[in-house]
């Protein structure tokens, strides 16, 4: 009896670790492809249907062609350059990043494909936070009456 009991124990917990090993395998992802996803997330608007076309073919893995690549760098270009305030510094900056991430991204993924441990990459697992909420205005003093 205590036999079945014991093998009883040691399936349930290794059926956990495979459970928690497959949550981790699937979270792990080179750190240059998580960066580009945060960098697409930042960059997609339902204002620019074109940029947006263009950033769902990155991936990955990337389907982009040289041509979709050049348009989108001419976006991402002409988005760095608005000025008038519609569109935020760090959208700006994102933009500016993005093409430069998509390289490291491809570089990252040429390497593990053609030289396994060639060139080494690290990997990291992150949670991706929820924006905080934006702190609500503090209401303005009243005038003082005299």
């Amino acid at each position: 009896m205590r036999a079945v009991a014991d093998n009883v124990l040691r399936d349930a917990r290794i059926v956990e670790l495979e459970k928690q090993l497959a949550l981790v395998s699937a979270a792990v992802v080179p750190i240059s492809t998580a960066f580009q996803t945060i960098l697409v997330k930042e960059l997609t608007h339902y204002h620019t249907p074109e940029l947006d076309a263009l950033m769902l073919k990155i991936g990955p893995p990337s389907v982009l062609t040289a041509n979709e690549m050049r348009r989108m760098e001419e976006l991402l270009i002409e988005r760095e350059h608005i000025l008038d305030g519609s569109i935020p510094e760090s959208e700006r900056d994102a933009a500016r990043m993005l093409p430069m991430v998509m390289k490291r991204a491809l570089a990252e993924k040429v390497s593990q494909e053609n030289f396994g441990m060639g060139l080494v990459f690290q990997v990291v697992a992150l949670p991706i936070p929820e924006p905080e909420p934006e702190p609500e205005p503090e209401p303005e003093p009243e005038p003082e009456k005299h």
